[in-house]
């Protein structure tokens, strides 16, 4: 996600129109739930901009929103929440650190601003940063839209990122997601969120 230029100019009036198409609060309740959540856990949201998921884990041992926009993070208010500037291309925090670490509505942004024959260099030098902070056993959950579904609103959310705003944003079908992670060593489920979203979740085994 290196192009937060977009994220830098809609920072003060993000929070008004995110959940029109996204329910924070039923995102963050169904990653407690896959992930077996303890308020022991240590979390990390890459991608978690304004942290309206974020605030849903302030019970956690500790809870840190990674992203490349300063703007976006300046909306979060809650003290309990730590925030980070960077990108999930190089994640600042030691190996094998968090239980928990989730993208919401981020992970088709990791290449904004990258050529496309880059793409698939740069999602493998992400998910390897992902795993690399995420403890053995630890979960990674990704929740993004569902591609391979019909309908003309998720069909729009693509065009709309790629032809009519041209960041650059990669989407991948649920079967795309798996293949994506078959190289490492985790494990892979996906499951149904709403009717635009999917959730995979990655255990790292």
């Amino acid at each position: 996600m290196n192009n937060c230029n977009y994220f830098d100019k809609i920072a003060l009036t993000y929070n008004l129109f995110s959940g029109i198409l996204i329910s924070h609060k039923r995102y963050a309740k169904k990653i407690k739930h896959i992930s077996h959540y303890k308020t022991d856990f240590k979390v990390l949201e890459v991608g978690g901009g304004t942290g309206l998921v974020a605030q849903f884990f302030t019970d956690s041992e500790e809870i840190i929103v990674l992203d490349p926009s300063k703007k976006m993070m300046s909306k979060i208010k809650n003290k309990k929440i730590k925030k980070v500037h960077g990108m999930a291309q190089k994640i600042p925090f030691k190996d094998n650190y968090f239980n928990l670490v989730y993208c919401v509505d981020s992970f088709h942004h990791f290449v904004n601003g990258v050529k496309e024959k880059n793409y698939e260099k740069t999602f493998n030098i992400c998910i390897k940063e992902l795993l690399r902070v995420l403890k053995k056993e630890g979960t990674l959950v990704i929740i993004d839209f569902d591609i391979g579904k019909r309908g003309i609103l998720i069909k729009w959310i693509p065009f709309m990122e790629n032809k009519l705003m041209r960041w650059g944003s990669k989407f991948f079908t649920r079967n795309e997601m798996k293949r994506l992670f078959s190289k490492y060593d985790v494990n892979v489920e996906i499951y149904d969120m709403d009717k635009l979203t999917y959730v995979a979740k990655i255990t790292k085994t």
